[in-house]
């Protein structure tokens, strides 16, 4: 599995590139790729894989992970 974090790359043919390069992975192989921006969601996007867009956590819940 390769995690790609946080991206910014938003230019379609540097994604073609780096795919290329990645095909070569074993079957079964993933990347997981977190984003904020739609666009490089939709460039990323897979045909069994489609973007899961996750919301902001509440105030409430941002002390709930934070307060111990």
């Amino acid at each position: 599995m390769l995690v790609l974090d946080d991206v910014w790359e938003d230019k379609p043919y540097n994604w073609e590139r780096l795919k290329f390069v990645l095909a070569c992975g074993a079957k079964g192989s993933s990347i997981l790729v977190t984003t904020h921006l739609s666009e490089v969601a939709t460039i990323m996007r897979t045909i069994m894989h489609p973007p899961h867009e996750l919301t902001k956590l509440s105030n409430k819940d941002y002390w709930e992970l934070l307060k111990d």
